[in-house]
């Protein structure tokens, strides 16, 4: 993967093409453009100093260009915008734990959240609370993530978290368990229902994480990663349950704040209760969003749930007093 990546250094403009490789600090500079001179990688002996994130996906490493000739343009701080799956290994952990400690906004924290999927090559993550033997279904029990509304939609309708293994050996463990559908070392121990194994290759995501963790008020929650890639290595594994402790810290973080109560309804919830602020029905409202209105009363049940009402009346009134909708 290359990316072109401008920053100002000495008040010249050093611009360069980048690939970064694997784990480790392999980092190539394919042509790299300094003033008005071009140089090819072959002129440069390229040593990386430091690396922090500033925001957002931007990577910045701290170079140091020593031009074959002789010539030393010292250190140059080199601002990378690429993708977060290209982060070197040995700063992942540091970087993606600092990203979601800094998350002030539940948005903030999704999105951190999402980032870390990324960095490990996972295309869909799911944080929500561990099943009881009562549940059946998977959006009640969502509390953040970027998994497809479809994807969730038919996961209920076969009702697959009863019949999840993985889900259910997280009521009793905290174990990290992942599998891989299409890998016969990564085979899960258990076998699948048929269903849920159609559901992930449909989705491209034969590749599974699931990291149960426990709240500080002892509630069991987890973290499901998805997405198609290779199986996890235990240090990866170790390195991403690491990560999600953080994540924990993170989101108890938010709860524990009083301004950030609003935040604890998740992006779905909080547009259903704005639709039914606006007197829809849930069949209204499952037209608007294209949901059942079954999945709909779901999001509505759980949104009374978290804020501790009694109906949608209260539900949507407390809503409005703690300004989540307007």
């Amino acid at each position: 993967m290359s990316v072109s990546i401008p920053q100002a250094s000495d008040r010249r403009e050093m611009y360069a093409s980048v690939a970064i490789r694997g784990a480790g600090d392999e980092i190539f500079i394919n042509k790299a453009y300094f003033g008005k001179k071009s140089y090819k990688s072959a002129c440069w002996n390229i040593k990386i100093y430091e690396n922090e994130i500033i925001s957002g996906p931007v990577v910045f490493l701290r170079l140091a260009f020593t031009h074959k000739s002789g010539i030393s343009l010292r250190q140059h701080a080199v601002g990378a915008s690429t993708h977060m799956s290209y982060i070197i290994t040995a700063e992942r952990q540091l970087l993606l734990s600092a990203e979601l400690a800094s998350a002030r906004t539940q948005a903030a924290f999704a999105k951190a959240l999402e980032r870390t999927g990324t960095a490990f090559g996972f295309s869909h993550v799911a944080f929500m609370n561990a099943p009881v033997p009562d549940d059946s279904m998977m959006t009640p029990l969502l509390i953040e993530g970027s998994v497809p509304v479809q994807f969730v939609r038919e996961f209920d309708r076969q009702q697959l978290v009863r019949r999840c293994p993985m889900l259910l050996c997280t009521r009793d463990s905290v174990m990290p368990r992942s599998w891989h559908l299409l890998e016969r070392d990564g085979a899960p121990d258990i076998d699948l229902p048929r269903e849920l194994y159609m559901l992930l290759i449909n989705y491209n995501c034969p590749m599974n994480v699931i990291i149960p963790i426990n709240s500080s008020n002892g509630q069991r929650l987890l973290f499901w990663f998805m997405g198609n890639r290779n199986s996890l290595g235990q240090s990866e594994l170790n390195e991403l349950t690491m990560i999600m402790l953080q994540a924990l810290d993170a989101y108890n973080g938010l709860k524990r704040n009083d301004g950030a109560m609003p935040n604890t309804l998740s992006a779905r919830e909080l547009e259903v209760v704005r639709w039914a602020a606006q007197g829809k029905t849930s069949v209204e409202i499952g037209q608007i969003l294209s949901l059942s209105d079954h999945t709909v009363n779901a999001y509505m049940m759980n949104a009374i749930k978290k804020l501790d009402c009694v109906n949608r009346t209260q539900l949507v009134a407390k809503a409005i007093r703690l300004k989540l909708i307007s």
